[in-house]
């Protein structure tokens, strides 16, 4: 065999096998990349990545409508839920303090009681009852400090608007507006898209559940905000999220702050046929800035849950103490919590 021949034979022979192990490597690579989970931070990259393979074929619409489900046969409760919180910043000591809070509603009225204490004792409580017509309010913030308002309010989703607490932590938050406050299911803020553009992400695995990732982006934000969340729906807890992530950018002149919340389902319940609600949650906040860096590690935990059944006309009657302090009632907060609310998914995390 010439000699130029056998040479081209042998480099086909080394090129050919090359080749190959570049084809297997470069598709098992895509395969890995299409499966893996976006990077928080990186929401114009996962919106931009196909869907997982199985899920392709999910419409998004149907998706909200499961959601909406989940909860929508609740008449009345009784919840009591307990979260301890451990903050930590490079200055002091980790601090650990305790909420408690327990809930009260039967479709038109509703109670909701709030105790925080922590190693130093009671640090303050709130009482809220509306009987249906009146709304009355009780905070005690110290051993002489006792305050308390009394105000018609027409109606619950009125009442939403005053008060801001009961059931704090988002994911066992959701499934109970509609039933506590009168408004709008989760699913149904989404599918509005008002402010929302929900894009279908993939499968992923949440605490051993296989939950579908939808990648929220803002329309409409601010230039000097970048905001990246993330919503994972466990479709065998009846489309309840599982998990939901927030991570903001924020620039002011030259320094830069990034937040960021991480809440997850750990432990789950179902109570009654319609409702799957999380039992145990976690939540992680961080901050970190120029000037500023910490850390709150929360654990909610429902102690109690009972759904749809009759609760006593007294639950909801809250005597004012005779040494109360009488004070306006919260019109201020009432129009600072009146903005935004239409579509928006947000909560105040303690």
């Amino acid at each position: 065999m010439p000699v130029r021949r056998k040479t081209a034979l042998v480099l086909l022979l080394l090129v050919l096998p090359a080749a190959a192990l570049a084809y297997f490597v470069a598709a098992a690579a895509t395969d890995e990349g299409s499966a893996a989970p976006a990077r928080s931070g990186s929401a114009g990259a996962a919106a931009a990545r196909p869907p997982a393979a199985g899920i392709a074929d999910t419409d998004l619409d149907t998706l909200f409508e499961h959601m909406s489900q989940n909860g929508a046969d609740l008449r009345s409760g009784h919840l009591v839920l307990r979260t301890e919180l451990t903050s930590f910043s490079p200055d002091r000591a980790p601090r650990t303090r305790t909420t408690d809070e327990e809930i009260w509603f039967d479709g038109a009225r509703v109670r909701i009681e709030h105790r925080e204490t922590d190693a130093r004792g009671p640090a303050y409580s709130d009482s809220a009852a509306f009987d249906g017509r009146r709304l009355t309010e009780i905070r005690t913030t110290g051993p002489q400090r006792l305050y308390a308002s009394v105000s018609d309010v027409a109606d619950l989703s009125e009442l939403a608007l005053h008060l801001n607490f009961g059931a704090g932590d988002l994911l066992i938050r959701w499934p109970l507006i509609p039933a506590i406050w009168h408004d709008e299911p989760l699913g149904a803020r989404l599918a509005s898209r008002r402010v929302w553009l929900p894009m279908l992400l993939g499968e992923e695995q949440v605490a051993g559940l296989s939950c579908l990732r939808i990648v929220l982006l803002r329309q409409g934000d601010d230039p000097e905000t970048t905001r990246y969340e993330s919503i994972w729906i466990a479709p065998d807890r009846g489309h309840a999220p599982a998990k939901f992530e927030r991570h903001t950018v924020a620039r002011v002149d030259e320094h830069r702050s990034i937040y960021g919340d991480v809440w997850q389902a750990e432990q789950w319940i179902n109570p009654i046929e319609c409702l799957w609600l999380p039992s145990v949650t976690t939540h992680r906040r961080y901050e970190q800035g120029a000037h500023h860096a910490n850390t709150h590690c929360y654990r909610t935990e429902v102690t109690s849950a009972e759904f749809n059944t009759p609760i006593p006309d007294d639950v909801f009657h809250l005597e004012v103490p005779e040494d109360a302090e009488m004070i306006p009632p919260p019109a201020e907060r009432a129009r600072f919590h009146g903005r935004g609310r239409s579509g928006s998914i947000r909560g105040r995390a303690r």
